[in-house]
């Protein structure tokens, strides 16, 4: 599918969970199943933190399995990697910058080191709250296996 028809396909979708939605309580098996093939879509175009809010509301409604969760896992997993990323641009440009710290303003130093620090932490935070989700998937798939 070109990029064009996968917006097309995903404002589809996203017009008839939206309507759907607003009148349907949750555990309803087709907004659930809509909402992750929306979050599924969403994923492919890169954006994943959306995707996974998306998959988040689809289990809400009753998507269950080892698929979804996969698939968040997946989502974090890829938005912990681009924030990893980018902390190591800055971490880069960084060590550039004090290189040549006689010509940069100390401000922009300081700005510079600041955003370093809040992206190491926002990773730090997704990667523990993704582990945290993960031991408690797998706590909750252990007591309905023994139930």
């Amino acid at each position: 599918m070109s990029k064009t028809q996968i917006d097309e396909l995903l404002q589809s979708i996203y017009y008839q969970v939206n309507e759907r939605m607003s009148f349907i309580e949750p555990k309803d098996k087709v907004i659930s199943i809509l909402l992750f093939e929306l979050a599924n879509l969403t994923e492919l175009k890169g954006e994943n933190e959306n995707a996974l809010q998306i998959y988040r509301t689809a289990r809400v409604y009753g998507y269950d399995g080892d698929l979804i969760v996969a698939r968040m896992i997946n989502s974090a997993q890829s938005g912990f990697d681009y924030y990893r990323i980018k902390a190591g641009t800055y971490g880069a440009q960084l060590r550039d910058l004090r290189e040549s710290k006689n010509i940069v303003h100390p401000d922009y130093l300081y700005q510079i080191e600041t955003s370093v620090l809040v992206l190491s932490i926002v990773s730090i935070v997704l990667l523990i709250a993704l582990i945290v989700f993960f031991l408690k998937w797998k706590k909750l798939k252990k007591s309905i296996s023994a139930s």
